[in-house]
């Protein structure tokens, strides 16, 4: 996990997991949770915003010569539900503090693609702010134009004036 402050925006965390197959899950587990410090406030998914990561995504595809993804709406339930559970659990990692990692996730909700992969995003910032700085880290822009991935489905979910924390799911065969 790479962390980030940026001042036109604020706090922003940022991590990164691709994954092919389940051979890299030796790895996806050992990456540490991020405390974040926020406090006990009322959630609510921001569709235009989701919306807009989606947009910005497939134009950085387009621009590097690689084909658009196709938004998920499975893959965007899933996404939303974590930013939701990191949000009110106070954490940021893609292994939730139960230990459950986000194949199992994609799994529990019925998807089951040869290769997977996640970016989180928290940002105190608006999601140009988030989007840019996903794209400055080679982690993240790997998952994002990944060739293998097909499939995306992007969570915002956002807390009061405090931030607001992105998921991005992405999936192919």
């Amino acid at each position: 996990m790479t962390r980030t402050r940026f001042a036109a925006g604020g706090l922003g965390l940022f991590c990164a997991v691709p994954l092919l197959g389940t051979r890299a899950l030796g790895r996806e587990v050992t990456e540490p949770r991020e405390h974040l410090d926020i406090p006990d406030a009322e959630l609510w998914v921001a569709p235009s915003l989701e919306a807009a990561m989606f947009t910005d995504l497939n134009a950085e595809r387009v621009r590097r010569n690689r084909a658009t993804l196709t938004f998920d709406d499975q893959l965007t339930e899933v996404a939303r539900a974590y930013a939701r559970q990191m949000l009110k659990g106070r954490f940021i990692g893609h292994i939730a503090p139960d230990g459950t990692t986000f194949i199992q996730r994609l799994r529990r909700a019925g998807l089951a693609a040869d290769h997977m992969g996640e970016n989180l995003a928290y940002t105190t910032g608006d999601e140009t702010a988030a989007f840019l700085h996903l794209v400055e880290s080679q982690g993240h822009l790997s998952n994002m134009l990944n060739p293998l991935f097909t499939r995306v489905g992007v969570g915002a979910v956002a807390i009061g004036l405090y931030g607001t924390m992105y998921v991005q799911e992405f999936e192919g065969d």
